[in-house]
């Protein structure tokens, strides 16, 4: 869950997080819930979209939770770019996301 406004340096040990969870040869599915009210610059959403592509190998599915608008948008634009099934969820359809990505 994502409550606070993203930095390079916050990125970096969510990215660092992520790969810790990566084993060779499998996937992993992530979910990620961004809060309501949390600034996330374009620099930083590309900064992710790179990790993202860099390691689509290790993705199976990413559900994203987040309010309509712009980062919504770009979320659903990784789904075109990456071999994980990408989908986006809003805030009151969280549990449809967790029950999606336990599949």
């Amino acid at each position: 869950m994502v409550d606070t406004n993203i930095d390079s340096k916050l990125l970096e040990e969510l990215h660092a997080f992520i790969e810790s969870k990566f084993i060779e040869g499998d996937t992993i599915n992530l979910l990620v819930e961004i809060r309501p009210g949390v600034d996330i610059p374009v620099k930083i959403m590309l900064k992710d979209l790179l990790f993202k592509l860099n390691h689509n190998s290790c993705f199976r599915k990413i559900a994203v939770i987040a309010e309509p608008g712009f980062f919504k948008n770009v979320m659903s634009f990784k789904d075109f770019l990456m071999d994980a099934e990408v989908k986006t969820f809003l805030t009151e359809d969280r549990i449809t996301a967790m029950n999606w990505i336990a599949e």
